[in-house]
């Protein structure tokens, strides 16, 4: 696969946006960890598999479903995806699996969400405004922003964006 660039950013927010106006409810189950083992492995979610592999074996594991999706994550999540109305995918970049130079080399989207259109708007600028003055803040409010981010958005569903995005690259002949 190629790696994404910032176009591609745009493509993969129209498909979240029209993903959000679905509405579809978000499902949480409680499976063992060996099913859920065996059940990432199927799917072709080695990374995911092999972090379950970490997780002792007497222990539940939680997987999140909307729609013909189904993900790993301890969640809580938003009960529905027509929460997520207000978001913006902002960069990619680039992280070694596990955080180690001799793993694969994957992508990280980052991205983020707010409750109001105006509170998008507002940050936007409070980064656009930061980014002027000084690198070293813009990496202090990003590490905030991305916490926020994340229990906004749900791993799940960032992820199902992911496999969309490349789905969609795919058809369109551009990954």
């Amino acid at each position: 696969h190629r790696p994404f660039t910032p176009d591609d950013l745009l493509l993969i927010e129209e498909r979240m946006k029209s993903l959000s106006k679905k509405d579809e409810v978000v499902v949480r189950k409680v499976i063992p960890r060996d099913q859920a083992i065996d059940f990432f492995k199927k799917q072709g979610e080695l990374y995911k598999a092999e972090l379950i592999e970490a997780i002792p074996i007497d222990e539940q594991v939680s997987i999140y479903s909307e729609g013909g999706f189904t993900d790993l994550c301890r969640g809580p999540h938003v009960p529905r995806t027509g929460r997520l109305g207000h978001f913006k995918l902002m960069k990619v970049a680039g992280a070694y699996w596990r955080g180690d130079h001799r793993n694969e080399m994957l992508q990280r989207i980052y991205g983020t969400a707010w409750p109001t259109k105006e509170e998008l708007k507002a940050y936007q600028e409070q980064m656009e405004e930061a980014g002027k003055r000084d690198h070293r803040l813009n990496v202090a409010v990003a590490r905030v922003v991305e916490s926020r981010f994340a229990r906004i958005l749900s791993r799940s569903i960032v992820s199902k964006f992911r496999s969309l995005a490349v789905s969609i690259l795919a058809s369109t002949g551009t990954r």
